[in-house]
């Protein structure tokens, strides 16, 4: 077991939004078992202090952070820009004299690496001597180019003698493929750094490039997995959907959808299935700058029409038991998203709640779904070939062993052994 001096600074820089929020969480509960102190870092403490108490962890003794921080909104903790809605708001206004810095982080695209190296900094005067990691944990969502990159080092006082330096590393969602020499040239600038001890890749096919490219630090691959705690009483949103269903086929859609959602094909599969067969769910909130031409028509489409076949629920679900409940109460999953080449964690609750899923071909999820045989991989511009699909997933046999086959090998414990190590691996250049 770890001493409680060695500390994890676990730093999330997007909250309400997609899964973060859930990984965020399940990050602290991993490292908290391990032995670790966990330092939790998010622009919404008291959306994860409410997680953490569901789960029994807040009050954990190796868990540190003041009390302060759950009680003053203006707290430093909790100034960090979101990823959506709030960080064109705060970039015009913090960065405006600065001439459009970076041309506002190419416009609102990506995080700002200042906020979060000013961030890291505000945490570690207030525990001093205490991290001996700092993970952050949507490392590629930043400005790979930055010009900050250059001066992105963490230090502290480690007695009167001695400066001690900080290794960082982080979470990569979205892997650049290194074969490609545009990719590789474009990488960002962190990778040049001898504080930024490596990566892990929620994509294991690309793993072996990067170690040959960059022999100085350490990649690991984490399988994808998922929260899956239920509600402890009966959710009143899925037994309203089960009830609205009436024994027809619940097909549920969900997360944080923009244009990799794919609404287009969503909608013609809404409104061109049997109503008196199938009910459609749809959960999340919709980012409506980010969709295309056709999703836009599709969602005027679906209001226009209103389809009695299907649920909307058009917000951020802060629970994720919530949204839990509500794939357990469907029947078959929609994930046939569009340009989508990453891991989603969909799958892990597609074999968890033992759901069939239908995902889009030539990508990864494609792949895992065929390799596993856990749904079918369909054409993602396909209208026909996915409403066929929708209909093929329920005559799928054998899935009960095959779900189990996917978890055996995308698990809580697989995670965080491979996690655990990881973090060993980037410390060991720091001497306490």
């Amino acid at each position: 077991m770890q001493s409680v001096r060695d500390c994890v600074l676990l730093y999330n820089p997007i909250s309400n939004e997609g899964h973060l929020d859930s990984w965020h969480v399940l990050f602290i509960e991993v490292f908290l078992k391990a032995g670790w102190g966990v330092i939790p870092v998010t622009h919404d403490p008291r959306a994860i202090q409410q997680k953490l108490e569901q789960k029994g962890l807040f009050s954990h003794p190796q868990l540190l952070w003041p009390e302060k921080t759950w009680q003053q909104a203006s707290s430093p903790l909790s100034t960090l820009s979101s990823f959506s809605r709030r960080i064109s708001r705060r970039v015009k206004r913090v960065f405006q004299s600065e001439a459009h810095r970076e041309q506002d982080l190419l416009a609102n695209k990506f995080l700002d690496p200042q906020t979060f190296k000013d961030t890291i900094i505000k945490v570690l005067s207030a525990y001093p001597g205490r991290t001996q990691l700092i993970f952050n944990m949507y490392v590629d969502g930043y400005l790979p180019q930055s010009k900050v990159w250059a001066d992105m080092v963490f230090s502290e006082a480690k007695d009167s003698a001695a400066t001690v330096s900080i290794p960082w590393a982080g979470l990569c969602i979205t892997l650049e493929n290194l074969s490609d020499q545009q990719a590789s040239q474009t990488l960002p600038e962190y990778y040049q750094l001898s504080g930024y001890q490596g990566t892990c890749f929620l994509d294991e096919s690309l793993l072996q490039s990067y170690r040959t490219h960059y022999p100085t630090k350490h990649f690991e691959f984490l399988p994808d997995i998922t929260e899956t705690d239920l509600p402890t009483t009966p959710n009143p949103i899925a037994l309203d959907i089960k009830q609205r269903a009436a024994g027809r086929t619940i097909v549920f859609m969900g997360g944080s959808i923009g244009k990799q959602k794919n609404l287009a094909r969503w909608v013609d599969v809404v409104l061109n299935l049997d109503p008196t067969q199938w009910y459609f769910v749809q959960i999340g909130r919709i980012n409506v700058s980010n969709l295309t031409p056709a999703d836009g028509q599709a969602l005027a489409l679906l209001k226009q029409q209103q389809p009695a076949n299907l649920y909307i629920h058009a917000d951020y679900l802060p629970d994720e038991t919530v949204f839990n409940a509500i794939i357990a109460a469907s029947d078959v999953i929609f994930a046939v998203y569009r340009d989508f080449y990453r891991s989603s964690n969909m799958l892990s609750k597609a074999a968890y709640f033992e759901k069939p899923i239908l995902v889009a071909d030539r990508c990864l999820m494609g792949e895992r779904v065929t390799k596993y045989e856990i749904g079918l991989a369909v054409p993602a511009d396909h209208a026909e070939r996915i409403q066929a699909g929708l209909a093929s997933l329920l005559k799928l046999e054998g899935l009960a062993n095959k779900f189990a086959n996917y978890r055996a090998d995308f698990n809580g414990s697989e995670f965080s052994r491979r996690l655990d190590t990881f973090a060993k691996i980037a410390c060991l250049k720091v001497k306490w």
